[in-house]
């Protein structure tokens, strides 16, 4: 699980910072893509060079995982994350103004990530 963590710390930091500049809209935008992708890359980072060994499995409580199967559990889990996230900083905070500015690309990531498990 370090590539949910890693990938996490980077998401919602980014999220902060660009929500800083950006208002409440791109800091929701910025974490409902930010915190799956950087867990993903944190995971390739972490787990993708383990292919050329061989067979490689990660002994988890749900079972003997691949990396590949382990790198889709993480970015799985990071959406869930980054879903609770927005949910949690969004609530009674957006105008209609600002929830027009949101992205129509934050539901299809969320809806990308629960497809991956």
């Amino acid at each position: 699980m370090i590539g949910l963590a890693i990938g996490t710390a980077l998401g919602i930091i980014s999220a902060l910072i660009y929500g800083r500049f950006k208002g409440k809209a791109g800091e929701l935008t910025m974490a409902a893509t930010g915190i799956p992708v950087f867990t993903y890359l944190a995971s390739m980072g972490a787990y993708g060079g383990w292919n050329s060994i061989g067979e490689v499995f990660f002994s988890t409580p749900l079972g003997d995982l691949t990396p590949n199967e382990l790198t889709g559990l993480e970015t799985f889990l990071a959406t869930l994350v980054a879903f609770l996230y927005v949910w949690i900083r969004s609530r009674g905070s957006l105008t209609i103004d600002e929830l027009a500015g949101t992205s129509l690309s934050v539901g299809y990531t969320l809806v990308a990530g629960a497809g991956l498990l």
